[in-house]
């Protein structure tokens, strides 16, 4: 995994191919308060061609003592946007 705190002068999903990254997380922080308020998005990287019939995703699921597993071979989305999430205290001092 690779981190950088330079500015994404690209599209998520051509900086993460020029890494060779399957994900891409990046986002901002603003000052509010004593703390800060970050913005977060995540995108998955379409697969070329050739990569397409290798890519599955699955998640286990347990509940009650039983286990279903889900898998697919496609995402419904590839770019998500979380939350803003307020940060202070202890989280920043790390």
């Amino acid at each position: 995994m690779a981190a950088s705190d330079r500015p994404l002068d690209e599209a998520p999903e051509d900086a993460a191919r020029h890494d060779a990254a399957q994900l891409i997380l990046w986002g901002s922080a603003f000052p509010y308060g004593s703390g800060v308020v970050a913005e977060a998005n995540l995108a998955v990287v379409t697969p070329f061609v050739e990569d397409v019939s290798r890519q599955t995703w699955s998640i286990e699921l347990k509940s009650l003592g039983r286990s279903v597993l889900v898998t697919l071979d496609a995402l419904p989305d590839r770019q998500f946007a979380f939350w803003p999430m307020a940060l202070t205290g202890e989280i920043l001092s790390e």
